[in-house]
């Protein structure tokens, strides 16, 4: 029925809500005096030298946003704030300090060369991070796609998963035929059955 459409947009919408970055990333992560926590971790600013925000997923421009607004504009500026996070291209934001790569198309969830530029940009940047130095990574859905180890050289990758691709879905497509030519027979089968005998 129509209410209770009603009521299972309306508890999804709840449920994205309760978890949106802006809402939940403040929960965890505030500045206190010279002092910034997460969690019930806590980073004295004396200590800290540099904070770099890493990640990949479709929610990573949203996460890196509710982050840099956590940590405020002194802090940004006065830690270096910096970072690379992969995102699909439609979910581009304006951020203050945290470059956004757009990793891969809007609806294609499959490797990139922009993706594998992207996870190699965040691997050096963590690599020259130093002792005093905080990295922060956000990860959410579609972080698989967008954040592909470079492990082949980038052509051969990605020519690997699209092949991938290509095979799964030509697999599915035999699948489906393989159904189709089986249920006309499957009934006729059920048609034919003999019945039960009667009991005397």
């Amino acid at each position: 029925s129509q209410q209770l459409r009603d009521d299972a947009e309306q508890i999804w919408r709840a449920g994205v809500a309760a978890v949106h970055p802006e809402r939940l990333i403040p929960q965890y992560v505030r500045v206190a005096g010279n002092r910034l926590c997460i969690g019930d971790q806590e980073f004295k600013f004396p200590a800290l030298e540099r904070i770099a925000i890493v990640g990949a997923g479709k929610a990573g421009a949203s996460m890196a946003i509710a982050l840099e607004t956590a940590l405020g504009d002194e802090l940004l500026k006065a830690k270096q704030v910096t970072g690379w996070v992969n995102v699909p291209a439609d979910c581009l934001q304006s951020t203050r300090c945290v470059p956004l790569n757009p990793a891969r198309p809007a609806a294609i969830n499959e490797p990139t060369l922009a993706g594998l530029q992207g996870t190699s940009q965040i691997l050096e940047l963590v690599a020259n991070l130093r002792a005093g130095d905080l990295c922060l990574c956000v990860i959410s859905g579609g972080g698989s796609a967008l954040l592909p180890a470079p492990m082949l050289a980038g052509d051969a990758r990605v020519a690997a998963a699209e092949a991938f691709a290509h095979a799964v879905a030509r697999v599915a497509g035999m699948r489906r035929g393989a159904a189709a030519v089986r249920r006309p027979f499957g009934s006729r089968r059920r048609r034919s059955q003999p019945a039960s005998p009667s009991s005397p």
